[in-house]
């Protein structure tokens, strides 16, 4: 019996009807997911059915369709391919179960009928957030190597500690660690609402997967800060930017930040989070290249310089790229995009993209010429780092390079560096290769380090690019691999490890071509998105041996709420006339000797304004190990709360002998 599960739901996608095949798949099992559509003549007999892919993946494990015109939902069935030779699995006809899955980035899912839940997982935690003003009462709890059931919970171990979220406070968000033996533990969180009438529903998150092999233990501090709108996200982007110096520091490595982008949407009021992002990035000395620009993105909300009928014009974020110019230290610029357009990153397993079907040259993609790259030296700019895909370049694996292709990639290096411009060559593949499958004329994503694609394959294509630009000026760095992410294990190793190996034999590769030629830099991304944490956490320790010593490590960083780039909500308009203080007890406050188990609450945490004896609000802390956060609101104005610098102060009372620990907190901002 197969240990994968198919859910057929009916759902809307932007208003209109769509179909999601929801796929429970524990070990990793499935291979391909599709679709077959069954239309019906006008004796409402059915015709032969089609077979159609999934057109995007809303969340993992969640696959999606818009339902053609004139077609039924029920005359929709979903199918999986399995990689152990089973059996192909079919499911038809809807469920009316609600959907067990909480979304973990579209505004979560709606329990007890008004109240929505965020359930994320970063680097061994789990947080959960519910919307403030909860008319319920919350409670979550976490199993290890869960598997979903039909009424929304899970079976599985479940770990002893929970969080608790009352009506009678406003927490917005509470952190649980995850303790595990070495090895890969399969989390999912089982959220539980009681509405004011005493109705409980629960839902089962997605499932997380974590990697025990390394210890991490999280670092727990103290910390006051403001968080009045721009403020807040300006605290955000730079502590996140922080995790990534820090690293860099730690081992005393160099660093590069290959993408930071943000929205011309909400006026000027990004540009204040990006000019504080900037002041620590020149600060640590980073080389930075925004993202992005070129010839083909029409309308892009990101584009710091965008083409309007052939003229090159200015965005607003052009401003703060200027005002942070390359250094004798760093050097800065811009993604210029196009040679990686029209190709699919890891939103499905198919696509109609493949190392066969790479679309056309001029249409489909772009490689940037001599006019844009002279329009961003006039613009200040130093760095061009050029993205584009293997597929396109070496269509045939361990096989030369394309020469048409190859020669329009030479063209745009040359251009660039006649314009004055220093290049960083981007394979933006996300991990993987997308390998033509002859039956079904799909591609198919193979990650590197599986037999399909070898860590020899990779190897090869970064030895091959090497010879062909190793006597080009132009040419500063070369770019391993953007983000690799959802990279399949290779035997004995995890995922991350997977990468850790792709990166060294490229490396390794590039050394031996370039022989007694001055080496230029190569950059490295880490597992995970290459996000500003991923370095540290999935990764963990350098990982790079280079004898010319030579590497760069690279990092990505948006600063949207689910960081992604996407920017699909206005987070930063209206900015709130509030001031928020969010606090974390740091390890001295937990006890050693096994109290607080159970129910039992360890502290209570209070907050009060320097002079007043009422608290502004309290968290009640209910078991040893908790990095519970502490949000509270002070409008200014009220409470005799000033509007530049505000002072409080945090109790904590140990429920245990009566003792309290106490902290003060400063908060200076302004207030709109």
């Amino acid at each position: 019996m197969s240990d994968v599960e198919l859910r057929l739901r009916a759902v809307t996608y932007a208003g209109a009807p769509a179909i999601d095949l929801e796929v429970s798949d524990p070990f990793d099992l499935v291979q391909d997911v599709w679709f077959t559509v069954v239309r019906r003549d006008a004796n409402n007999q059915p015709l032969p059915s089609e077979v159609v892919f999934p057109a995007r993946s809303p969340h993992f494990g969640v696959y999606e369709i818009d339902l053609p015109t004139g077609v039924s939902a029920t005359d929709v069935s979903g199918y999986v391919r399995l990689n152990d030779g089973s059996p192909e699995l079919m499911t038809t006809g809807l469920t009316s179960t609600p959907s067990p899955y909480l979304d973990p980035t579209d505004g979560g899912v709606v329990l007890g009928g008004t109240e929505p839940v965020h359930v994320t997982f970063e680097y061994g935690r789990l947080f959960v957030a519910v919307a403030p003003g909860s008319a319920a009462s919350w409670r979550c709890h976490a199993r290890r190597n869960a598997m979903p059931t039909t009424d929304g919970t899970a079976t599985g171990t479940l770990d002893d500690a929970f969080l608790r979220l009352d009506a009678a406070r406003d927490e917005l968000t509470l952190e649980l660690p995850l303790t595990g033996t070495v090895g890969t533990d399969r989390w999912c969180a089982v959220v539980t609402t009681r509405s004011a009438s005493g109705i409980e529903i629960s839902r089962i998150s997605r499932e997380f997967t974590y990697n025990y092999e390394r210890s991490h233990t999280p670092s727990l501090m103290a910390v006051a800060l403001p968080t009045t709108g721009i403020t807040q996200r300006q605290v955000e982007a730079v502590e996140s930017l922080k995790e990534f110096t820090d690293w860099l520091a730690k081992y005393q490595l160099k660093g590069y930040i290959g993408e930071v982008g943000w929205t011309k949407v909400a006026g000027s009021a990004w540009n204040e989070v990006a000019e504080a992002w900037f002041d620590q990035a020149d600060a640590a000395g980073l080389w930075v290249t925004a993202w992005a620009t070129g010839e083909l993105w029409g309308d892009y909300k990101l584009q710091p310089y965008q083409r309007v009928n052939g003229v090159w014009q200015e965005n607003l974020q052009a401003a703060v790229l200027e005002a942070h110019p390359s250094t004798a230290q760093y050097l800065r610029g811009l993604n210029v995009a196009g040679a990686d357009f029209h190709a699919p990153n890891t939103d499905a397993r198919t696509n109609w993209f493949s190392n066969v079907n790479r679309g056309t040259p001029g249409i489909d993609y772009v490689w940037n010429g001599l006019s844009t790259y002279q329009y961003l030296a006039s613009q200040g700019h130093v760095l061009a780092r050029v993205p584009f895909r293997w597929e396109r370049i070496q269509p045939i694996l361990g096989a030369a390079l394309d020469p048409a292709e190859l020669t329009r990639m030479r063209d745009s290096v040359g251009a660039a560096g006649q314009a004055g411009l220093q290049v960083i060559l981007d394979v933006h593949n996300y991990g993987a290769y997308w390998l033509h499958d002859q039956t079904t004329g799909e591609g198919v994503r193979r990650s590197i380090g599986t037999p399909d694609v070898t860590f020899a394959h990779f190897a090869d294509l970064w030895s091959r690019l090497t010879t062909a630009f190793v006597d080009e000026p132009a040419i500063i760095a070369y770019g391993l691999m953007n983000e690799p992410v959802n990279m399949t294990p290779a035997p004995g190793k995890s995922a991350a490890d997977t990468w850790e190996q792709a990166a060294q034999d490229a490396v390794t590769a590039i050394r031996a071509a370039e022989g007694t030629r001055a080496p230029k830099r190569i950059m490295v991304g880490g597992y995970m998105w290459s996000g500003t944490w991923s370095l540290p956490t999935s990764d963990e320790l350098p990982f790079i041996t280079d004898p010319a010593n030579h590497t760069m490590y690279e990092a990505h960083q948006y600063w949207d709420d689910d960081r992604t780039g996407q920017y699909l909500r206005n987070e930063l308009d209206p900015v709130p006339t509030e001031n928020w203080v969010r606090w974390a007890p740091n390890s001295e406050m937990w006890v050693e000797d096994g109290a607080g188990n159970g129910d039992a609450p360890v502290y209570t945490v209070e907050v009060f304004r320097v002079g007043q004896a009422t608290a502004l609000n309290e968290l009640v802390l209910w078991k040893k190990g908790h990095a519970d956060v502490l949000t509270f609101c002070d409008t200014p104005g009220s409470n005799g709360c000033a509007h530049r610098t505000d002072e409080y102060r945090l109790i904590a009372t140990n429920h245990l002998d009566g003792s309290a620990l106490q902290f003060a907190a400063t908060v200076s901002g302004s207030y709109r």
